[in-house]
């Protein structure tokens, strides 16, 4: 019977115990964080980030190894996997697995992304056609201007930013594959 490369090698998940080596759980945490920022530089790139909470959420959890498989997670805000995929509205689909229905965004989270964003101004067209452009002043001009800021991100959807499939893509699996093969040469 062929031993498992743990029976061989002892746990692989361990404390860094002397500075400068390399173990499996040092690259496993090196690899993690390099992975987190590639998400976050996409979302900041795709200028998905106007108040920082979903990359500020995005975090590795503690790396965990039962019966021979290890498992390297990472946290994120309950809405991370909308803006991964993107979401289709109720007249545009954009091919994602989430959708608008009979509901739309949350207005309050619109009227934060507004205040983030310093959004004071609203531009639209009048029925003529002519651009008009509106100083919202009062508390009911903003909440207005989010009302109708989510109805249109209701009918239009959401296009997906895909950052964490870029960060954990097949090609980052690999290089991780790599990396700990390097260590048993």
């Amino acid at each position: 019977m062929t031993k498992s490369i743990l029976e061989q090698f002892g746990s692989i998940i361990k404390p860094i115990e002397e500075e400068g080596d390399k173990t499996v759980s040092s690259v496993l945490v090196e690899w993690v964080n390099e992975r987190i920022k590639v998400a976050k530089d996409v979302l900041e790139s795709n200028d998905k980030n106007a108040s920082r909470t979903l990359s500020q959420s995005i975090a590795p959890l503690p790396i965990v190894e039962e019966d021979g498989v290890i498992q390297i997670q990472v946290e994120a805000n309950d809405y991370w996997d909308f803006v991964n995929s993107g979401v289709d509205g109720t007249e545009v689909k954009r091919g994602s697995e989430y959708s608008f229905t009979n509901k739309q965004p949350p207005v309050q989270s619109i009227r934060q992304w507004m205040f983030d964003k310093s959004i004071t101004t609203s531009k639209y067209f009048d029925k003529s056609g002519a651009l008009q452009v509106k100083q919202l002043v009062t508390e009911q001009d903003f909440q207005g201007l989010a009302f109708a800021i989510a109805k249109g991100v209701k009918k239009k959807g959401q296009e997906a930013v895909p950052y964490m499939d870029i960060a954990f893509s097949e090609e980052a699996l690999k290089d991780l594959e790599n990396r700990i093969l390097e260590l048993w040469q």
